[in-house]
């Protein structure tokens, strides 16, 4: 089967590896789609480190072999057993670990994967949005741990794909949404998403707009742009009493002045994530407007070098077997 291996900083292998030997519980999956993510890039410009040879990977989806049953695939590996798991706190998992990060991932033809960790898709989800749904049950997540009240501020900063999805999870909850980004295709998306104001952060200076439209600045703000600059900004855009929510992994020195809470995000429960499908598939949230390339799963060297080339425009990036 053809498979991609990280192989270093800025080198990855596309090649013929054995296909996985299916075990008790785990059914094998022939991959359709495979969504390129944040973490992905990370790892392939050596900012995080992985094993060398690993299947990168994260979020697809695919049909079992065998009955050709469409599924969507969850990375997160949890025990079930621990006191995180049995108050269904899974990605809080005393043993949790990541397919793609710490185990292979799913750029690849054919994966092996545990039952409990393939969920049906239903007719109305095709097999593009299918791959989408990890930053979907990100915010989810997000939001569950913020809160909001209608109608309060929420900032967002980063419009890609786990933006975008902050963004019209925010919407959902009946939040404002202030959506900040580099470039004017995102902030368009965001717009289109229900954003009520938009920043292009080249050309207005951020913690002046916010302030401006908010009064007192924002009752939430989300990073979700992973810069460190974006991560050193957050404390200057929301009021006092409020709430940041860090997502995923993040560097920077953070200057605090008023009483805030902060929450650092990187993963959701398994209950978020059928929500998240429950969502796309009642056309809460649009995924499918994300995504600006595909390439098949042989071209993914062209594939990532169009997410990290900023003239390509890209939002979200498809690989597809």
């Amino acid at each position: 089967m053809l498979a991609v291996t990280y192989e270093g900083p800025e080198s990855v292998d596309v090649r013929e590896l054995p296909v996985p030997r299916i075990k008790e519980n785990h059914s094998l999956i022939r991959m359709r789609n495979a969504s390129i993510c944040g973490t992905d890039l990370h790892f392939y410009k050596g900012e995080w480190r992985a094993r060398k040879g690993i299947i990168l990977g994260h979020d697809a989806s695919g049909r079992i072999e065998g009955t050709g049953e469409r599924v969507a695939i969850e990375f997160m590996a949890w025990c079930g057993k621990c006191d995180f798991c049995l108050q269904g706190k899974e990605n809080l998992c005393a043993h949790l670990r990541f397919m793609g990060f710490h185990r292979n991932g799913f750029f690849a033809e054919k994966i092996l994967l545990p039952n409990q960790n393939a969920y049906p898709l239903p007719a109305v989800i095709d097999d593009e949005e299918g791959a989408c749904l990890e930053p979907v049950a990100l915010a989810i997540h997000t939001f569950n741990n913020l809160n909001p009240k209608r109608k309060d501020w929420v900032t967002v900063l980063g419009q890609g794909a786990v933006g975008l999805c902050m963004t019209q999870v925010g919407k959902a909850r009946g939040c404002r949404v202030i959506a900040i980004d580099f470039y004017d295709h995102r902030l368009k998306l965001a717009q289109r998403f229900g954003a009520d104001y938009t920043v292009n952060a080249q050309q207005e200076n951020v913690e002046k707009a916010v302030r401006r439209v908010t009064g007192m600045g924002s009752h939430f703000v989300v990073e979700a742009a992973g810069s460190r600059r974006t991560v050193e900004q957050t404390p200057r855009l929301v009021r006092a009493g409020g709430r940041i929510a860090l997502v995923g992994a993040f560097k920077g020195e953070i200057e605090f002045k008023d009483e805030v809470l902060f929450s650092n995000i990187n993963a959701y429960t398994i209950a978020e994530k059928k929500e998240a499908l429950k969502l796309v598939a009642n056309d809460g949230i649009d995924v499918k407007s994300m995504i600006s390339h595909r390439f098949p799963l042989s071209q993914f060297r062209e594939a990532i070098e169009t997410a990290l080339d900023p003239s390509r425009k890209a939002v979200k990036i498809l690989v597809h077997a």
